[in-house]
């Protein structure tokens, strides 16, 4: 966000002051503790791994994290810089009830490293992305309404108001504590989407929605023209930020090599896109890098969560390596295509089966995310766009992030969670694979059944359901696909019965943390993720292939009650799962999708989730955090 180019230490684009005088880290520090450290202060290094002297961060150990600007020397002819000292010298101080609340919302996120190497060949092309990142972070910035909002100057409050884009806290059980903020007075959240004076709400949502002439084009802002509500478009909207975004993808197309032109023609034309909104232009573009690049860049105005509305589209940047492992999956898969639709398709109804010619979901490592891509806690693990125009009609673009959650940290934590609310592990993994192949079948499932451009009597699945419901039964759909289609490649022997059983439980520790998430956001707002997992958990109870056992003990060997998962019943109870959710879809039916959500988020489970959301709390959730290492 622009108010942050010079208010951090750290960061590039401010003049910089005379470097302050190395001081040896002690030693004996914990890893762990050192880099939670680094997060409350603020300091961009984190410490990966522990070899050459334990105990001691040392020059090949800890790496630059991007917190706005240019990569920036942490250690001085092996010595390290001032603040790598005051790191390891202790955790900033608890002070008033303010900075306590502040220190308690960061306390749920655990710094998880997504590391990049970059060779010397790469930087000049990295380091222009990195300009990009900056750029996306200060215009999504102007949409949330935080740009300019400055924190209180202590490292807690920077690095809440860095890591939330905002200085509000996010999470469910601070996000209304008047205490809890990065500020140092009260500040209201507005969404710069909407008119300064307006209070965003279900109800003015609805009146912005009924609005002639229409407001709720994805690629606009509402503004007051005298007495008039008008959409006016991103550029408009947002000039500066918008020419900023344009210019720093004009010098990053600059860098790449004639081997990389696919991938310079998109990053000019999304550089255009800034400047005349011609979204399908730029993913037209988007489009021609497939299989022509070894990047994956995605940059624009895509998804809606981030607004109270749930209409507007928020800026963001995936920037990313091509996994090699897709093109594996992509033969796979290939061939299954239409009777992946069929499979949906018959429990679907009215909907029939069409020819589907999408292309299926290719694997990245993440480098970079940005903007409305860089969620505080956890992150996206797979996406499908765009999710308007020509483009998403044929299909668009999928991909999973294959190297989320991999480090060390976040595998014993999931599995620590894991054990506290299963009875058993029996069919858990820390192999990420069953989650990662669940997570493109869940994207892939965009594009089967009752997809985009579905209509029943005319009417679309926003017009049918409204915006909320529409975005959480659509998630619910692809979700519910994924289980289902996972046991139907066991059924084709594309995977074998047991990794199945492991992507079935994967999902379902996943359903249990988006359900601690809790079902609702600050404003109101229906939370899609957590709805839609709350509604598969209760349907898969009713069944009976899950029961909570309240006098079991978990897998941890410590806490009393427990989820037990019938392996045998489960396929049958997720077919019925898929014949309720997809015949709401495929019916578009609002008045059951409404009873499904109004039965089971939260519905008559308001205690056992809340044990769930203690249960998921006691580690704290994976804290995305974007490291570099250059190589020369």
């Amino acid at each position: 966000m622009a108010r942050w180019w010079c208010v951090l230490p750290f960061l590039a684009a401010c003049p910089r002051p005379t470097p302050t005088p190395q001081v040896p880290v002690p030693s004996a520090v914990d890893r762990g503790e050192w880099n939670r450290r680094a997060a409350l202060h603020h300091v961009p290094a984190f410490w990966v791994s522990d070899d050459a002297d334990p105990g001691v961060p040392g020059p090949d150990e800890v790496v630059w994290l991007w917190t706005g600007g240019a990569p920036q020397p942490l250690f001085v002819d092996g010595a390290p810089i001032e603040a790598l000292a005051r790191v390891s010298a202790g955790a900033p101080d608890a002070g008033d009830a303010r900075i306590q609340a502040v220190l308690a919302e960061l306390a749920h996120g655990r710094p998880s490293v997504v590391l990049t190497e970059v060779t010397a060949a790469e930087r000049p092309f990295v380091e222009a992305m990195l300009a990009v990142g900056d750029a996306i972070d200060a215009l999504h910035g102007l949409q949330r309404g935080s740009a300019g909002i400055e924190p209180a100057p202590d490292g807690p409050s920077r690095a809440l108001s860095w890591r939330n884009q905002g200085p509000w806290c996010e999470q469910s059980t601070l996000e209304e504590a008047p205490e809890c903020r990065a500020t140092v007075e009260p500040v209201p959240r507005r969404p710069g989407v909407y008119p300064s004076d307006m209070e965003v709400d279900s109800a003015v949502c609805a009146e912005l929605e009924a609005h002639d002439p229409p407001l709720m084009d994805p690629f606009t802002a509402v503004r007051r023209e005298g007495d008039d509500l008008v959409a006016v478009p991103y550029p408009q909207a947002f000039p500066e930020a918008s020419e900023r975004a344009a210019t720093a993808l004009e010098a990053a197309a600059s860098t790449l090599s004639d081997e990389e032109a696919a991938m310079a023609a998109y990053l000019r034309a999304a550089a255009q896109a800034f400047r005349d909104n011609d979204q399908v232009a730029a993913d037209r573009a988007w489009l021609g890098t497939r299989g022509k690049s070894a990047w994956y860049v995605r940059v624009g105005p895509d998804e809606t969560y981030w607004e109270p509305c749930d209409r507007k589209a928020g800026y963001h940047l995936v920037f990313a390596r091509i996994n090699p492992a897709s093109i594996e999956w992509q033969e796979k898969l290939e061939p299954l295509k239409q009777e992946l639709e069929a499979a949906i398709a018959e429990r679907s109804g009215p909907y029939v089966a069409r020819d589907v010619a999408f292309s299926l979901p290719e694997f990245i490592d993440i480098t970079l995310n940005a903007g409305d891509s860089r969620a505080p806690l956890g992150g996206t693990t797979g996406q499908s766009l765009p999710n308007w125009g020509p483009v998403a009609e044929a299909g668009g673009r999928t991909v999973a992030m294959t190297n989320l959650d991999s480090d060390p940290d976040s595998i014993a934590t999931r599995r620590a969670r894991a054990a506290s609310m299963l009875c058993t592990l029996d069919g858990f993994t820390d192999d990420p694979t069953p989650l990662l192949v669940s997570t493109v079948l869940h994207e892939a499932a965009h594009n089967l059944g009752p997809a985009s451009g579905y209509t029943v009597d005319g009417k679309t699945d926003e017009q049918a359901f409204g915006g909320e419901l529409a975005t959480m039964l659509e998630e619910l759909k692809a979700q519910t696909a994924a289980m289902l289609l996972t046991d139907f490649l066991a059924e084709k022997a594309v995977v074998t019965e047991d990794f199945a059983r492991q992507a079935h439980i994967a999902d379902f520790v996943w359903m249990l943390g988006q359900i601690s998430n809790g079902m609702v956001d600050a404003e109101g707002g229906a939370e899609p993720y957590p709805q839609l997992s709350a509604i598969q958990l209760g349907l898969l109870m009713e069944s009976g292939a899950v029961e909570w056992k309240a006098d079991a003990t978990a897998a941890n060997g410590q806490d009393a009650g427990c989820f037990a998962i019938d392996a045998e019943a489960l396929p049958g109870a997720i077919e019925a799962l898929a014949d309720e959710v997809f015949g709401v879809k495929g019916r578009a039916d609002a008045e059951r999708g409404r009873a499904l959500r109004e039965s089971h988020a939260p519905g008559s489970h308001v205690a056992l989730f809340q044990t769930v959301t203690e249960r998921w709390r006691r580690g704290p959730t994976g804290s995305f955090v974007y490291g570099f290492r250059f190589t020369e």
